[in-house]
């Protein structure tokens, strides 16, 4: 739980800039790649991530629009990219206006959780990590680029490990 908002700020500075590094390799023609019927494919996963922040944040105040629980027609990677970058930016500015006390104001979610602001900004950042996950092993399987997240992908791993075994 976070106890005022420039903790907030700098947390989700720092996450939201590994999810446009994800969001960046996106192509058009991978976004419908899934893991099973049924599941959601790699541009539902990514418009997830970006929009699901309306409706959470929108229920404590936050002036965010109302995206619906759909997806777009015709959703390109660029629109996934434009849609997180707009929000991100509302989300930022409207919290760098919160008070300490303001995070400790409890909201009713789903109709069966009392959650904080500061709470539900932790869950923010869980939720678009949890869904990241998700996200890079679509990619993975779709073929694009994965940047390092917390540490080296497998591609800088294996230059690592061959540069270690040539020093000895």
């Amino acid at each position: 739980m976070f106890t005022n908002a420039q903790q907030f700020i700098g947390e989700y500075t720092y996450e939201s800039g590994i999810t446009r590094s994800l969001f960046a390799n996106l192509t058009d023609a991978t976004l419908g790649q899934a893991q099973a019927d049924g599941l959601y494919n790699l541009g539902q996963i990514a418009w997830h991530i970006s929009s699901s922040r309306c409706y959470l944040f929108g229920q404590t105040g936050f002036d965010m629009p109302d995206q619906g629980h759909g997806f777009p027609e015709n959703m390109t990677a660029d629109m996934i990219r434009q849609n997180y970058d707009m929000l991100l930016e509302r989300v930022l500015s409207q919290a760098a206006t919160k008070s300490d006390d303001d995070l400790n104001v409890v909201y009713r979610f789903f109709d069966k959780m009392n959650v904080s602001l500061g709470q539900m900004m932790r869950m923010v950042i869980s939720h678009e990590v949890h869904h990241r996950g998700q996200l890079s092993v679509l990619m993975r399987q779709a073929g694009l680029g994965i940047p390092g997240i917390y540490g080296p992908n497998a591609e800088d791993t294996k230059i690592m490990m061959e540069q270690m075994a040539q020093q000895g």
